[in-house]
């Protein structure tokens, strides 16, 4: 396969992760979701780090965040890869906005999100660890990095 193909065929296999991930989210299936991720993981916003333990410590986190979305109106959760990385020994860094939108479909807010991934098997995505460069709301936020114990860290 020339790069050119393989890269395309990365790019969509990305697409085609972040858009189901965004309907599990909508869907409220939060351990599908933690499932997908390395443990321990960390999430960062900020100066704030959550490191996750186990799939069920992060869909415990994704639920409160989750909630506090649904108390500003959403309703459901659109993704698009703005951009990824090169692929360097299967480790490949994404860029990911997503969309809040409520029930008449007007954007309540807005998530982008870097991920830094594995490919395994050429074909299976493993989320390694996520940096929210921007969140809906703060408040929601804090559900998801408050959920567990908040140290500072340096930039990463």
């Amino acid at each position: 396969m020339t790069e050119t193909k393989r890269s395309r065929k990365v790019s969509m296999m990305f697409e085609d992760f972040y858009v189901r991930q965004a309907k599990n989210f909508s869907e409220g299936l939060l351990l599908e979701i933690a499932n997908d991720y390395e443990f321990p993981t960390a999430v960062y916003y900020g100066n704030a780090v959550t490191v996750f333990r186990s799939p069920a410590e992060m869909a415990n986190a994704l639920q409160d965040y989750r909630l506090a979305l649904r108390q500003l109106g959403h309703r459901v959760t659109t993704t698009h890869v703005v951009t990824q990385s090169l692929s360097h020994s299967n480790r490949i860094s994404v860029l990911v906005d997503s969309q809040h939108v409520d029930d008449h479909g007007a954007l309540i807010g807005r998530s982008d999100i870097q991920y830094f991934c594995t490919i395994r098997n050429n074909q299976r995505i493993r989320l390694n660890m996520a940096s929210y460069i921007s969140a809906p709301s703060e408040e929601a936020i804090r559900k998801l990095v408050g959920s567990a114990d908040l140290t500072p860290c340096a930039r990463h």
